[in-house]
């Protein structure tokens, strides 16, 4: 039965196509891993231009406040002077760069 052996081929086709699913996982899983890297992010002033005027705040005399309790006028300063805070930090996000 010597003869009717079958030939053997030299190079296996199952493994040239294991080699290509192989290299193919691999790209794949490097373009998903990729994809997931955080952006690189870059900080520039804007023009100066566009950066809004800072408004002039109407004075408001203590005559016109005397008819407030105490504690109105305590969450009117507190509100006031959060508010100002605020303005100075967007306006030093902005590039303006003074905090008042």
């Amino acid at each position: 039965m010597q003869g009717t052996s079958a030939a053997v081929p030299s190079a296996r086709p199952g493994k040239i196509g294991g080699m290509i699913g192989s290299m193919a996982r691999n790209l794949l899983a490097l373009a998903l891993l990729a994809g997931c890297a955080a952006p690189r992010i870059e900080y520039r002033p804007i023009p100066d231009g566009l950066i809004p005027e800072k408004p002039a705040l109407p004075t408001v005399s203590a005559d016109e406040l005397h008819c407030l309790s105490d504690d109105a006028y305590t969450a009117l300063v507190e509100r006031d002077r959060l508010l100002r805070d605020y303005s100075g930090k967007c306006r030093a996000l902005l590039g303006d760069g003074a905090i008042k």
